[in-house]
């Protein structure tokens, strides 16, 4: 299950623990959970059906003969069955359409701004940095040496 966080580095899983952060990652871990529904991969129509996730997004899943996705996550491992529901394991996390984008987060690591970082994470400015509003003004790096 933990192969579903491939695709998220491991900075941004250790960033999304901050404390300014915690609202995102709820936010995120919520968007996993579909309250009052207890689905089993077998009662999942052909075609296409809309969930409401705990955070009141909606997911959508697409069962095109027995291949079934969840926001374009297959189901890897279906009915894993919980003392409280059914699990449907993912192979891959996903987040609310038009929530957040980790690419600046991943490219100011990538060039080694760690201080940078630093001071975005206490100045509780992180969940700026990980808006998907594509307009976001030009971001100017001191350089660290």
């Amino acid at each position: 299950m933990n192969s579903a966080f491939v695709g998220v580095t491991p900075f941004i899983l250790q960033y999304l623990q901050l404390p300014t952060m915690l609202p995102i990652l709820r936010n995120i871990v919520m968007y996993h959970i579909v309250p009052n529904t207890v689905l089993y991969s077998v009662n999942i129509p052909a075609g296409m059906m809309i969930l409401a996730a705990s955070n009141n997004a909606t997911l959508t899943v697409i069962n095109n003969t027995g291949v079934v996705t969840v926001n374009n996550a297959n189901i890897t491992q279906p009915d894993v069955l919980a003392a409280n529901g059914v699990i449907q394991v993912l192979n891959n996390v996903t987040v609310p359409p038009g929530t957040y984008d980790f690419g600046l987060l991943n490219a100011l690591y990538n060039v080694n701004a760690t201080a940078f970082l630093g001071l975005i994470a206490q100045s509780s400015l992180g969940p700026y940095f990980v808006s998907s509003v594509p307009s976001s003004p030009p971001l100017l790096l001191p350089q660290q040496n």
